[in-house]
């Protein structure tokens, strides 16, 4: 009963006004009058490095040339390079959840030793192809990437981890929950970061402490040292 193709994607066709896309209100600089988005470098040099082809439907472009700023620090906005036009225009799509997405998931379980139909290859293979196929990657380029980047079942968390990554950038918090439960890619903290190691859950909104200190304490004393901090990790997030 899942996906089984890109027909299967729930998405949000967004219009105008009042319905306009959130990217476009927050990001696009004719909907927002913001300067202050690039590209990151983390993301940006890792796409470079392996050629992928998804970089023009995701990055727009600085003199040829896909550039990101440094992690973590602030970059003068002209220098580097944006989100692509198409995924924050007014009338863009919000993408909840998708075929690439699916097909991760199916790979993973099928790796854990789960019965789900299929190979943690195939899965693999299909989920880089689904997301391919979304951005409009050409055939083949796409299956050049794939052949490039085999599954690498000795290794399968940095397989999945870093290619559920490059899928899943317009899906910011679902490639940070692979990230936190497969440990890939790994990141470093970025030099002026008031953490000394990597976010790994979100903190309590500030009013749960104010307005339902009870429950909050007693939620808090359940984490792993009682500690309501964003290095705790959440009960999932143990191999």
């Amino acid at each position: 009963g899942v996906f089984t193709s890109n027909d299967d994607n729930f998405l949000i066709n967004y219009t105008s006004g009042n319905f306009a896309s959130p990217l476009y209100k927050n990001v696009n600089v004719a909907g927002s009058g913001r300067k202050d988005f690039v590209a990151a470098n983390t993301y940006v040099d890792f796409m470079n490095d392996n050629n992928d082809p998804r970089r023009s439907a995701y990055f727009t472009q600085v003199d040829g040339a896909y550039v990101g700023g440094t992690y973590g620090a602030s970059s003068a906005f002209d220098n580097f390079s944006h989100v692509a036009d198409d995924i924050i225009k007014e009338n863009g799509v919000g993408d909840l959840m998708d075929y690439s997405e699916v097909s991760f998931l199916l790979a993973e379980a099928a790796q854990r030793g789960f019965s789900v139909g299929g190979t943690p290859e195939m899965y693999y293979t299909q989920a880089i192809k689904a997301s391919m196929d979304y951005w409009k990657v050409p055939a083949d380029e796409a299956a050049a990437y794939i052949a490039a980047h085999p599954y690498d079942a000795a290794n399968w968390k940095k397989s999945l981890g870093e290619q559920s990554w490059m899928a899943m950038y317009n899906r910011g918090y679902e490639a940070w929950t692979f990230n936190r439960r497969l440990d890939f890619p790994v990141f470093e903290v970025p030099e002026d970061s008031v953490l000394d190691s990597m976010p790994t859950r979100m903190a309590y909104p500030a009013p749960e402490q104010s307005l339902n200190q009870a429950n909050w304490q007693q939620a808090v004393s359940a984490l792993p040292g009682g500690e309501d901090v964003p290095t705790t990790k959440v009960f999932w997030d143990v191999n």
